[in-house]
């Protein structure tokens, strides 16, 4: 389950985590389960990780977006969260990684998670006692989804809004180790280097048609393609992501 707080402020400095995270505490503690807060941007039950939170502050608005893992597949999870950061280096603030568990597994109670959602949505609101439900309208979801398409969905949104990274990695070929760095900016590849068991002239031209490229597979090997370097060994192609 996912939410959301946006609030005008008088003062951003007075903004933390706690504001948005203790009523949600609060609401589990109603429903039975133990809930705390670290004093970092997780809650968790037993010491485990129930929800990451994140906010984003523009002049005097805060926008507070947090999770809650409620009956998740948390082998699944596992799997699609296994990165290997020894291949990148940015500056971009990195999530705390813990042990996670669900919700459900602590409720006295079992509910579903419609239940659950519209539990949580009911005691927020108890705690603001000058809400207000608002249904977007007709002309609000066309003008959501007219955002969402020409900016949204777009790539340079989705990738070239990303902080500016150094991708590493080293590849074995027959004719021995081949090390590939790339950097990328806006998540084109500003620059890229290609050293060890490799030509020097091939290395410069095969860097050559990577600068400019999106750091896309499918764009890539187009670029290769039209420098007529599409006979690539496929192992090298697979390794410059």
């Amino acid at each position: 389950m996912n939410f959301t707080f946006i609030r005008n402020v008088k003062d951003i400095s007075k903004v933390n985590f706690k504001v948005f995270t203790i009523p949600v505490v609060a609401a589990l503690k109603k429903l039975g389960v133990k809930a705390y807060t670290t004093g970092r941007n997780d809650l968790l039950i037993e010491g485990k990780k129930i929800s990451g939170n994140a906010e984003h502050v523009h002049k005097n608005r805060v926008l507070h977006h947090g999770t809650l893992l409620f009956n998740n597949h948390l082998e699944a999870l596992k799997g699609a969260l296994k990165v290997d950061l020894s291949k990148f280096e940015d500056k971009a603030v990195q999530s705390n990684r813990s042990e996670v568990t669900n919700i459900a597994n602590y409720l006295p109670t079992p509910i579903s998670v419609e239940e659950f959602t519209r539990f949580i949505f009911d005691e927020i609101c108890r705690t603001y006692s000058d809400f207000q439900v608002y249904r977007p309208t007709v002309e609000d979801i066309a003008a959501i989804e007219k955002l969402a398409i020409e900016k949204y969905q777009t790539w340079d949104w989705i990738f070239g809004y990303s902080p500016r990274y150094l991708f590493i990695n080293n590849i074995e070929t027959a004719n021995g180790e081949i090390s590939i760095s790339s950097l990328v900016e806006k998540d084109r590849i500003s620059e890229a280097e290609f050293s060890g068991e490799i030509q020097e002239e091939f290395a410069q031209k095969l860097a050559e048609a990577l600068v400019g490229c999106r750091h896309d597979f499918q764009e890539i090997t187009s670029a290769l393609s039209q420098n007529d370097m599409d006979n690539l060994p496929s192992e090298l192609i697979e390794n410059l992501f």
